[in-house]
């Protein structure tokens, strides 16, 4: 197997343009722009890598496959190929807005009320104040 690489800015740029894309069913601009913002993050934070010229053991793929570790952890990934110069997701956890914001909701729950994130809530609180 091939060693992979770094992908490039347009291949980021791709990525970007496709998972805000993905993050509304029928995205506004304004949410476009801040779903852009959001994925840059993620992007920056994250790890990806490019497989050139892969190709699957029996009749199926044969191009550049993309995978992705997502920042929120080593289990959220996210695999990606071209389809006609196109970036496409195949396989992977991908949460809209409404999801993001309810996992977000049961941290933020789970920090302030659960004894076990004691340190959390006692840090917290000291850099309120």
């Amino acid at each position: 197997m091939k060693k992979p690489r770094k992908p490039t800015e347009q291949e980021v740029e791709q990525l970007i343009a496709y998972e805000a894309q993905e993050m509304y069913e029928k995205p506004t601009d304004n949410e476009l722009t801040e779903a852009r913002e959001t994925i840059v993050g993620w992007v920056e934070n994250g790890g990806g890598s490019v497989f050139d010229n892969y190709i699957t053991d029996g009749p199926g793929y044969s191009g550049k496959v993309l995978v992705v570790v997502w920042p929120g952890s080593p289990a959220m990934t996210s695999t990606y190929i071209w389809e006609q110069e196109n970036i496409v997701k195949v396989a992977g956890i991908r949460f809209n807005r409404q999801e993001l914001a309810i996992i977000g909701y049961a941290f933020d729950y789970a920090i302030r009320h659960d004894p076990k994130y004691m340190v959390y809530r006692k840090q917290s609180t000291e850099i309120a104040q």
